[in-house]
């Protein structure tokens, strides 16, 4: 073919022009036909080959992008920027190992061009080869300082590599030298979150948001740390305008469905989980809140199905340390095996739960019980296994099993209902030792009352009634009050009544709640393992809970069909403890007057 006359590459080179200005305008169609007709005039034209790849790129269409900025390559393998484009192709398809090499070629021909530098630190990043990639940005640096971009991603890696301090130094450099750049200001904001510094990472979200306040991820991040900080309304808010923005924003329904959730508001709830499964049907977090408002509005079978999702959560390690390996009971007949059988989640569930291992032992076979080591005293009696064991959190169990199963899959397995809540009442009782050694201090004529008014943090903060609302309750002097509060939660005021004292903090393990339990007339307890306990015990139980309670106590009833004798108390609005408080002590009332719990 001849070559291009010169008034050709003249006009070429002004078409050239024109279609980068159409392409950086987003005109991508009209920037595609300037492309072709050059390379019709001009087949040997390898810029015009290389931006009709970048096109390609740019409309995810990944194979065609490649052939065609190969093409731009073989002709001119002299342009390192040709080799960036079918870097970032690679990476966008996450072919980080592919990217990393086709960098390393344009930095071969200009080792000091930045875009090669901080793309390739971008791919390491992405690799996980956090210390390269700190390195080539570092390099990026030496060459232009003045780089808000290389900042920002420099700050990525320190947060991947958990160098906190460096990567906020990184963010605020970004910002400094770009006070537009919304993404430095989120990735700022996501560190105060994780720090728990909320107020700070509002700060930094908002700031991003005035950048670009139609921005979804912004506006969820908004919405998350609202949410965490029980402020529904904004919450709401921010969630609302991120599946605004961006309809398809899984993660945003999950959030805004257990706001819903939080507020008893399930049929909205239930809705907005739909619309993030029709989005991302392995969702695991919708799931799994979506199998606890099921279960709480009674929809059991569906609701324990969706229930076994708590394993597939990125936190499944709250549920149970380690992953088993090996054949999971299904239900059948195991009469010769070993089957393994572990506790999972708070010392609460396991007491509950626990019932359902008498109705496994009719099955056949030898059962292997594992419980966190404050349970085992107590439990070690218990008829329903043949092996008790202690769960370490450092290694996996070394029992051998033939089959497997997490103790809070059995009521699924056993398709429980309303109607069919196994265990006969009670099924839990203190050792014998400990009954007698809590009798000679728990005695006395008066009627004896146990109080529980702490949840530990680490499961929900809401659950805890701060013990100055008990205090309308010492004034019946003619009862005797005993705190079973552990740890930090039963520091007590100065001042108590002459008819309190607190136990809680005597108690080596749960056989010595339960000997203490044992002795009295009554439990008032928010919810946490000691109210479970009483309740397994057949002891009166009166239970306080929030206005939003866990699944299990279910909705609208002020008893449970888990524990016959539990009466329950609910907070008439979010937060309202003393209107719960109040009940509790008119019905305590009654039964002073009455002797009737």
């Amino acid at each position: 073919m001849p070559a291009a006359s010169e008034k050709q590459r003249y006009k070429v080179a002004d078409e050239l022009k024109r279609a980068v200005h159409f392409h950086r305008c987003g005109q991508l169609n009209e920037a595609e036909r300037i492309y072709n007709q050059i390379l019709t005039v001009m087949p040997l034209c390898a810029d015009a080959w290389h931006l009709l790849g970048v096109i390609w790129r740019e409309r995810g269409k990944f194979q065609n992008a490649t052939q065609i900025i190969t093409k731009a390559i073989q002709l001119d393998g002299s342009v390192p920027l040709y080799y960036v484009s079918l870097g970032d192709v690679y990476q966008a398809q996450e072919d980080y190992a592919e990217a990393v090499a086709v960098y390393r070629r344009a930095l071969r021909l200009n080792p000091k061009m930045i875009e090669a530098l901080c793309n390739m630190g971008n791919a390491l990043r992405e690799q996980g080869n956090l210390q390269q990639a700190i390195a080539c940005y570092e390099k990026c640096l030496t060459i232009n300082p003045h780089r808000s971009e290389v900042f920002n991603n420099l700050g990525l890696a320190h947060y991947k590599f958990q160098n906190y301090p460096a990567a906020v130094d990184s963010f605020k450099k970004s910002v400094e030298l770009n006070p537009a750049d919304a993404e430095a200001y989120n990735n700022l904001g996501n560190i105060y979150r994780d720090q728990s510094n909320f107020e700070a990472a509002i700060a930094c979200y908002r700031q991003a948001h005035a950048i670009t306040p139609e921005n979804p991820l912004i506006n969820y991040n908004l919405g998350v740390v609202y949410q965490i900080m029980h402020d529904s309304k904004e919450a709401f808010k921010f969630y609302q305008k991120a599946v605004q923005y961006e309809p398809s924003f899984a993660s945003a329904h999950s959030n805004l469905a257990k706001l819903y959730q939080d507020l008893n508001c399930f049929d909205d709830a239930l809705d907005h989980y739909k619309k993030a499964l029709q989005i991302e049907p392995d969702h695991a977090d919708a799931r799994f809140n979506r199998s606890l408002a099921l279960l709480a509005t009674s929809k059991f079978k569906e609701g324990w199905q969706e229930y076994e999702w708590r394993f597939k959560r990125g936190k499944w390690k709250k549920i149970y340390p380690h992953r088993l390996v090996g054949r999971r009971w299904d239900g059948s007949d195991f009469s010769g095996k070993r089957l393994f059988i572990h506790s999972e989640q708070g010392f609460g569930d396991t007491i509950q739960f626990i019932r359902y291992l008498p109705l496994v032992k009719s099955f056949g076979g030898f059962i292997i019980f594992e419980v966190r080591e404050e349970l085992y005293e107590l439990l070690r009696d218990f008829q329903g296994f043949d092996q008790l064991s202690i769960m370490s959190f450092d290694h996996p169990p070394q029992e051998e099993y033939d089959f497997y199963i997490p103790l809070m899959s059995l009521p699924g397995l056993f398709e429980t209902t309303l109607e069919n809540i196994p265990g006969s009442m009670p099924y839990i009782s203190a050792p014998g030792d400990k009954h007698a050694y809590w009798l000679n201090i728990i005695n006395g004529s008066k009627p004896k009352i146990g109080l529980v008014w702490a949840a530990k943090p680490t499961y929900d903060h809401q659950k805890s009634c701060p013990l100055e609302h008990y205090f309308p309750l010492f004034q019946f002097s003619q009862l005797k009050f005993y705190g079973l509060q552990k740890g930090n939660p039963a520091s007590l005021p100065k001042e108590l009544p002459a008819n309190m004292v607190n136990l809680g903090n005597e108690f080596g393990t749960f056989a010595d709640t339960a000997g203490a339990i044992a002795c009295l007339d009554l439990v008032i307890s928010v919810d946490t393992a000691v109210a479970h306990l009483a309740g397994a015990m057949g002891k009166p139980v009166w239970l306080i809970l929030p206005y939003a309670p866990d699944w299990r106590w279910l909705m609208d009833r002020t008893d449970t069909p888990w524990y016959p004798t539990m009466r329950i108390f609910r907070q008439p609005s979010p937060g309202d403890w003393e209107g719960a408080i109040n009940m509790l002590k008119r019905s305590l009332q009654y039964w002073i007057k009455t002797n009737r719990l």
